[in-house]
């Protein structure tokens, strides 16, 4: 049984908001499935070649254009009955919220595809833990609440625990949320869950 896809923050060198992907998020929407992107790796880095810069910059900067490229070209506008999980909280998004709604309000190409504020977008969606830092999750608690926050794990954190987010200073129940509650709503695991607590 399939609960959910991961997609890459693009498809090759095809950006996610092409318009040859549209069938494609058609069939997502229509089946409400889940995806949870994951940036890959950024192209031309020439100039990033030492400190891990592709993964620890590149990846956030992927993210971040993918994100941004989707909502003004109005995906989540055309398709909002579908799930859609940020990796690494959102990359820099969340942060550049008030900057893309500006774009909106002072830029016509950045509403022509959309008929409300990007961050009216961004909101919907869900985000995952892997920023690790408590400014950044509490920007994204503050942002988006605690319903749209996920517990993710991602390397070279694959091996930590919760810490992260048992040490933020929220409520016991948005913690449940953000532990494993919000994931089991989301994916629908309502019933797998039931039939492993039969056996």
């Amino acid at each position: 049984m399939c609960v959910g896809i991961t997609m890459g923050s693009s498809i090759g060198s095809t950006p996610l908001n092409h318009s040859s992907l549209e069938p494609i998020w058609s069939r997502i929407n229509a089946l409400h499935l889940p995806v949870v992107e994951h940036p890959m790796h950024p192209e031309n880095t020439d100039n990033l070649n030492e400190y891990e810069l592709p993964i620890r910059v590149g990846f956030m900067f992927e993210t971040t254009v993918a994100l941004t490229r989707m909502i003004y070209a109005g995906i989540f506008e055309r398709y909002p009955d579908f799930p859609y999980v940020v990796a690494h909280t959102g990359a820099a998004v969340l942060m550049l919220l008030e900057r893309l709604d500006n774009g909106y309000r002072i830029f016509p190409d950045c509403r022509k595809d959309i008929n409300q504020l990007p961050s009216v977008y961004a909101k919907r969606l869900y985000y995952d833990t892997c920023s690790y830092g408590k400014a950044s999750l509490m920007l994204a608690l503050d942002t988006v609440g605690a319903d749209h926050v996920l517990f993710g794990t991602d390397y070279p954190f694959i091996d930590t625990g919760s810490e992260h987010v048992d040490a933020l200073p929220i409520s016991p129940s948005d913690r449940r949320k953000i532990l494993g509650e919000n994931a089991v709503r989301l994916f629908g695991l309502e019933k797998m869950i039931e039939a492993g607590a039969g056996r």
